[in-house]
């Protein structure tokens, strides 16, 4: 993910959080085969590493796992148009 991606988050979501949180997210495929803990288990895990709120982990979780399904979805979104216009 690059930094477009992560501007519209106003700076609140900041590389280093998206790098734990990918780290966690691919832990988590490892070891668990249900959903709910390996979520359960990266959300315990940001909260603890980052000092951050509940639901700022939840929406890193989310983003993180949408990006790693969708990679191109993410790509397309940062590239910029061949238009010119974003």
């Amino acid at each position: 993910m690059t930094m477009d991606f992560l501007k519209a988050f106003g700076g609140a979501i900041t590389p280093p959080m998206i790098t734990k949180a990918v780290d966690l997210v691919e832990h988590a495929a490892a070891e668990f085969l249900n959903d709910a803990t390996r979520r359960e288990y990266v959300v315990e895990g940001l909260m603890r590493a980052l000092g951050v709120p509940e639901h700022v982990a939840r929406l890193l979780v989310e983003l993180v796992v949408f990006a790693l399904k969708h990679p191109r979805t993410v790509l397309d979104a940062e590239m910029p148009s061949s238009s010119g216009q974003a």
